[in-house]
């Protein structure tokens, strides 16, 4: 299934105005006048969107009380890089299946992700490309995230730090 042209975003009425997703050729832009609040359930928010290789959320939404991302990405089978460091994880709890099937992935920037209360990432790199570098926020993160149930990547795909920020010491972690 490829991207439509545009499609609506469903959030909560806190979230208040129009908020519009365009699909630009391979790639999804998010457009409102305020911040856009994810809803606390936002499983598989972008499932099926096949043909982008990118999103472009900006500092433009509020992920800060999302529990549930679950299966949020899969299928997005021509993403190849992305780095979602402007996702705010506290609270989230389930992020099981949340890269199924992405198997074009190359690099994947997680390092300012929270998984202090995740209890669920099963399935959560399954079908991924196997030479996928995973950047994390710290050796905790870099455990569960290695921990996830049938993962295709190798605990050596998991890098602790930003890849702006890594020094050499770092990559031996």
């Amino acid at each position: 299934r490829t991207a439509p042209a545009s499609y609506t975003v469903t959030c909560d009425a806190a979230s208040a105005g129009t908020v519009t997703g365009y699909a630009v050729v391979t790639d999804v832009y998010l457009v409102s006048p305020r911040a856009i609040r994810f809803p606390e359930d936002s499983s598989c928010l972008f499932k099926d969107l096949s043909a982008c290789s990118s999103f472009n959320f900006g500092n433009m939404v509020d992920t800060s009380n999302v529990t549930n991302m679950g299966a949020m990405f899969v299928t997005c089978t021509s993403l190849t890089s992305r780095n979602l460091t402007s996702l705010d994880t506290s609270k989230g709890t389930d992020m099981s299946a949340m890269f199924v099937e992405c198997s074009n992935l190359t690099s994947l920037n997680l390092s300012s992700f929270d998984t202090s209360k995740v209890t669920n990432t099963g399935y959560m790199f399954h079908l991924c490309n196997a030479d996928c570098t995973v950047y994390c926020r710290s050796a905790s993160d870099k455990a569960t995230f290695v921990n996830s149930v049938s993962s295709n990547l190798s605990s050596s795909s998991f890098i602790v730090g930003s890849p702006n920020t890594l020094s050499l010491s770092s990559l031996s972690d």
